[in-house]
């Protein structure tokens, strides 16, 4: 998800971090469309680009280290 410079005063409200999440679950080490690795910059959940930013009652949640223990 991409916040541009061009939507100051974008506000993500959640129903508490307990309730509300965004999840995300892209490695550095995934391979992106081109066939090559994503890299760290490119795995962003979120990435805000706009002043003023606020975000209230919601987590923001990696699942790599979750899905990995699940799986290991």
């Amino acid at each position: 998800m991409v916040v541009p410079a061009t939507k100051p005063y974008i506000t993500f409200k959640g129903a508490g971090r307990d309730v509300t999440a965004i999840e995300w679950h892209d490695r550095a080490s995934d391979l992106g469309a081109n066939g090559q690795q994503l890299r760290t910059y490119q795995t962003a959940s979120v990435t805000v680009y706009a002043n003023y930013f606020t975000a209230r009652n919601i987590s923001f949640t990696v699942l790599y280290s979750i899905l990995t223990q699940l799986y290991i």
